[in-house]
């Protein structure tokens, strides 16, 4: 931290000897914290599908709000500011927006802003839930497998671009699932604190074909729509 080299050199082995320069310190500190940190394979669960994506597609994507999002992320070297939520407003994306604040102790990531674009979320949970832990939500299956990308995305400080397919429970002991597929784009904001903020900015993706899964309200049971999604 200390340094007054203006270039690093990080040299790895995956398969072979690797290596990277970087011109920016916290840039060389991140990309360390990725190489070193445990790699991270979420459980596969039958209810949920998930494609990552090259993050790289997002940069000539003119038309996309995670592109736009994405360039917010980058002018902003990643800290995060009111700007950010001003910026989300005027670019019409603060409905599919959601943030979490990821504290040093990796526990579970606790929300800290919910849009009102989210159907699965009944009632006035996007005001109620805001402090509570992610994992803690009215699916929780769903909210233990995606609290463990939040905290991944943190833990890095490297951005994730997916493709998600899930079928989420509406309440709990309720036979009423709501199946959602979208594209999601995580990205880490540093803070003035020791806590890390992971948004989630996402995209409803068109059907692509038979059998394919669309944002729709259904109430088959559970064997039905795991078998659907798997």
């Amino acid at each position: 931290m200390t340094s007054n080299v203006r270039l690093f050199r990080i040299r790895y082995f995956i398969s072979s000897w690797k290596s990277e320069i970087l011109s920016d310190r916290d840039l060389a500190i991140s990309r360390l914290s990725e190489l070193c940190a445990p790699k991270f394979i979420p459980s596969a669960k039958d209810r949920f599908l998930i494609e990552p994506q090259d993050f790289s597609k997002l940069y000539n994507d003119d038309e996309s709000p995670l592109h736009r999002l994405t360039q917010k992320w980058r002018m902003s070297f990643g800290h995060f500011d009111p700007s950010v939520i001003s910026f989300a407003i005027n670019q019409q994306m603060l409905s599919r927006l959601m943030i979490f604040g990821v504290r040093p102790d990796w526990t579970d990531p606790v929300f800290r802003f919910i849009g009102d674009g989210f159907r699965w979320l009944e009632g006035n949970y996007h005001f109620n839930a805001i402090g509570q832990t992610v994992e803690n939500q009215p699916d929780k299956d769903y909210g233990e497998w995606v609290s463990e990308f939040y905290k991944s995305v943190a833990r890095t400080g490297q951005p994730r671009y997916d493709h998600v397919t899930a079928a989420i429970q509406v309440a709990p002991g309720k036979p009423k699932f709501f199946t959602s597929h979208y594209e999601r784009l995580l990205l880490p904001w540093k803070t003035s604190s020791d806590e890390v903020l992971v948004s989630m900015l996402s995209r409803k993706l068109a059907d692509r074909g038979a059998g394919a899964s669309t944002e729709s309200d259904v109430g088959y049971p559970l064997e039905r729509i795991a078998a659907k999604s798997s």
